[in-house]
């Protein structure tokens, strides 16, 4: 019976199958079903569509949400995802997010932001960068080869290949974390300003020099004085000359 095949099914999930072959299970195939399609430990998984740009004009014009929770502020404008791989290793180093018109880093010193903590930044060197993101359609259109099953297997071999083990272990592994390109950083950290100077006046008294800007929404612990001037922190951090470009003139 050397020629039958042995396959196995039923609630089968990556700890089932890491343990049936770490026991010597003669298995020839997985049948992965109901914990493949739904993931036990997320089932649902909370998606919410967020406007990240207008067009007009002819072109896109950046918007993005604000919230107290930083997690939940979003990263405006059309944007591609550019992964770097180590020269030296292959490894992936980082995946970044930067706007769709960005070129492509070309092998120097490039500086990438953390999204949340702004503080962190790093610079990478020796790698080279690839976008990730393929067109499949355009306007309706199907504008994509598909490959065949053979194929996706392959790429995706080489990709998991990509990932350093720490980032593919099973227990606590790693996060893999998704940065930022310095000009969607400084659009996140740029204040949103608006002009309350015509507002409500006479029209003999518009342009008269007295003029008042706001940056909104200002809360209390989000305000300092520098040199006795009054600024609003910047959205996501950055450093003094961020601030500086928030004051609010009284």
């Amino acid at each position: 019976m050397t020629e039958c095949k042995i396959v196995i099914s039923n609630s089968l999930d990556e700890y089932i199958i890491r343990d049936v072959i770490l026991e010597g299970a003669k298995i020839d195939s997985f049948g992965v079903g109901e914990r493949l399609i739904t993931a036990r430990s997320e089932p649902v998984f909370g998606g919410v569509y967020k406007l990240s740009g207008i067009g007009k004009d002819g072109k896109l014009e950046p918007k993005m949400k604000i919230s107290e929770n930083v997690e939940k502020i979003t990263n405006p404008g059309f944007k591609k995802v550019v992964r770097f791989f180590g020269k030296e290793t292959g490894k992936a180093m980082a995946d970044v997010i930067m706007l769709h018109d960005e070129p492509l880093p070309d092998g120097r010193p490039y500086e990438i932001f953390d999204p949340n903590a702004v503080w962190k930044r790093k610079v990478l060197d020796n790698y080279e960068a690839r976008e990730l993101l393929v067109r499949i359609f355009d306007k309706g259109e199907l504008v994509y080869d598909m490959p065949g099953i053979e194929e996706i297997k392959k790429t995706c071999t080489e990709q998991v290949d990509t990932l350093w083990g720490e980032v593919l272990r099973f227990e606590n592994p790693q996060t893999y974390y998704v940065d930022l390109s310095k000009p969607i950083f400084s659009i996140n950290t740029a204040p949103a300003v608006y002009d309350t100077s015509q507002e409500g006046r006479d029209e003999s008294k518009k342009d008269s020099g007295d003029r008042r800007r706001q940056v909104c929404p200002i809360r209390r612990k989000d305000r300092r004085k520098v040199g006795g001037v009054l600024y609003k922190r910047p959205l996501r951090g950055g450093d003094e000359e961020d601030v500086r470009q928030s004051r609010i003139r009284a």
